[in-house]
Formats: C-alpha cells, structure tokens, sequence
C-alpha cells in the first residue's frame, strides 16, 4: 500500500477538455443555447478527513429543453488532510496534516426558474462526479520520541452532488452565480503507519458549502 499521485487537473488539460467540448457547439450557429464559466467552490467537512476544501473549475453547460439544461465541469480541490495519526490512535507531539488534491469530471442536469435576460432568476442542480486523490505521506514523532510515518492508500470516489442557486444576469450574456451545495463523497483512505504497522480507514462523508461563477453564454 502506498500513497501516489495520479491524475493532476492542470490548465492545460482542462482548457483542452472544454475546448473539445465545446468543438461541436462552434460549428453551429452562436445562439445555440452554449454557456462556458468560471467558479471557486468551498466545501466543508466535520474534521475526518477535512475540515474544509478550497479550490474551483471549468463549467460547460447546454440548453436541452424549455427551462432544462445539461453540464459538465472539471474541478480541482485541495484540503488539509487533518490529523492521520489520530485516525490510528498514535499520539503526536505536534498536530501534522498533509495535503490532498482532489481532480474531479462531473455531470449534472439543471432546471432553472424565472430565467431572463435582466434581473435575479434562482435554479437547482442534481448530477454526478468521479474524484481521483493525489496523497503524501504524513510524518510526525510520538512523545516518546518514536516516529511515525503514515501512508494513504485512496480509491477513486464517486461524488453524488445536489445544488441550489441564484443567479443575477450582469448583462445578457454575463451572469454571476451564487450556490448552495450538499455533495456526499464515496471515500475510501486505507492508511497505514509504516513503523508501528497500524492500520485504519476512513470512510464516506457529506461535506456542504457553496460556489461562486461567472459564465458567458453564446
């Protein structure tokens, strides 16, 4: 068992994606329903793995029918990986977190109210997203002046995500949104501490908390 990043959203690829997403809505006419954006998102946890998650992505989304539309985002999301040690009840002499990244695709469909080109109009989403975690190891010394050393083994999550927002029409083809999110994460961290031998893990959990965007529709 051992902790190894894989996958990294990085700009490149994720302007590649939506570029490639995007190809087919280009070689149509321009109001063909395409909106392209921008959001940071905070997530927050109870503490087992993260108290708290910060990061944001790219959203594509498409207008399917009347007041329905499809999407489809790329996230990336870091958070403190708070206190391993306690997890397999090794005191420590200090508190020592690590660092996790989160590279997420996700899908989801939208149905919005009182949508217009002026004004507030509000609006819910419901999809789906598949996380892959990028671990460290986490090292410390116990007050005897023993040394541990934990290694994380984290699986592929599926992430059930539910939204709900305003959004204010900046002007007709700029709007900012502002959402609510309640996300529950398939967790799965086997974790091992290479001196002593211990090992726990850590299952699913339902952080909440809310994004904010730009996105300019054609």
């Amino acid at each position: 068992m051992s902790s190894h990043p894989r996958f990294h959203l990085t700009p490149a690829l994720a302007l590649t994606a939506v570029a490639l997403l995007l190809l087919p809505g280009f070689t149509k006419a321009m109001d063909n329903g395409w909106a392209f954006g921008l959001r940071g998102i905070v997530l927050l946890g109870d503490g087992v793995p993260a108290n708290d998650m910060l990061g944001g992505g790219l959203l594509v989304r498409k207008h399917w029918r009347d007041q329905w539309y499809v999407g489809l985002g790329l996230d990336s999301i870091t958070f403190d990986y708070e206190r391993p040690n306690a997890v397999l009840d090794i005191p420590s002499t200090q508190e020592i977190d690590g660092s996790f990244d989160i590279s997420r695709v996700s899908a989801w469909v939208e149905r919005r109210y009182d949508d217009k080109d002026r004004g507030w109009s509000w609006f819910w989403t419901a999809g789906l997203g598949y996380a892959d975690i990028a671990t460290e190891d986490v090292m410390g010394q116990t007050p005897d002046g023993e040394m541990w050393n934990i290694k994380t083994d984290a699986s592929g999550e599926v992430h059930l995500m539910l939204s709900a927002g305003i959004r204010r029409h900046l002007r007709p083809d700029l709007t900012l949104d502002i959402s609510a999110h309640i996300e529950h994460h398939t967790t799965d961290y086997e974790l091992m501490d290479t001196v002593s031998g211990a090992t726990g893990k850590i299952g699913s959990q339902t952080p909440k908390g809310f994004s904010l965007g730009f996105s300019y529709h054609f």
